[in-house]
């Protein structure tokens, strides 16, 4: 996997593959595991508190409230049984302290289980993957619940030796999964991003 591959200069502080890499690692692995499947305040924090402004993507069907313009990149990862899975990115690193973002991608319909998506064993594998990515994950919270009527789990996590914190928000829609996602280092109190950038998501 090329790790460089979104098109604007990596993060001299926190490096976006290090922080990234397990979010756009998941979209394959979550193609293959479901062809497999057989279950049923630094300086400059203040900055991020105003002039959040509303993004909307009308071929991702949502829209999200950002502290700034984001990235936007499109990476096709291929999947166990030779499908192309798309991941849309939307990026914002708004200073060295912080990431958040928006990223979807549609499995394909003939993957088989396919229906397995959204459910609570599907979820367990996407967190299980996530934690596993960055190395010594350790879980602090997940939990389920419905975004509208769509499934959707909610897990935070840490990486002690790179000093970062993770929170992420997977929402299943049909076919699509969407991952919000907050960065953080370990010091940095990242609630206010956390509860903006969840609360304002909407679908269109």
């Amino acid at each position: 996997m090329n790790n460089t591959g979104y098109g604007y200069p990596l993060s001299p502080v926190i490096p976006f593959w290090s922080r990234r890499l397990f979010v756009l690692a998941l979209v394959a692995t979550m193609a293959g595991w479901l062809t497999a499947c057989s279950t049923t305040a630094p300086p400059g924090a203040n900055s991020l508190k105003s002039a959040w402004a509303l993004f909307s993507d009308a071929a991702g069907g949502f829209s999200v409230l950002m502290p700034m313009a984001p990235h936007e990149a499109v990476q096709a990862y291929p999947s166990a049984n030779g499908l192309v899975v798309k991941s849309h990115e939307f990026i914002v690193d708004p200073n060295p302290t912080v990431e958040l973002g928006v990223i979807y991608n549609d499995f394909p319909e003939s993957l088989p289980n396919i229906w397995v998506l959204g459910s609570p064993s599907f979820f367990d594998t996407v967190q299980e993957t996530a934690l596993k990515r960055l190395g010594d994950g350790r879980l602090i919270f997940a939990r389920d619940g419905l975004f509208a009527s769509h499934p959707m789990r909610e897990f935070q996590f840490q990486v002690p030796d790179k000093k970062l914190v993770y929170q992420t928000r997977i929402i299943v829609v049909g076919h699509r999964m969407y991952q919000l996602i907050v960065v953080s280092s370990g010091e940095v109190d990242a609630s206010h991003e956390v509860k903006t950038l969840f609360n304002s998501f909407h679908l269109l």
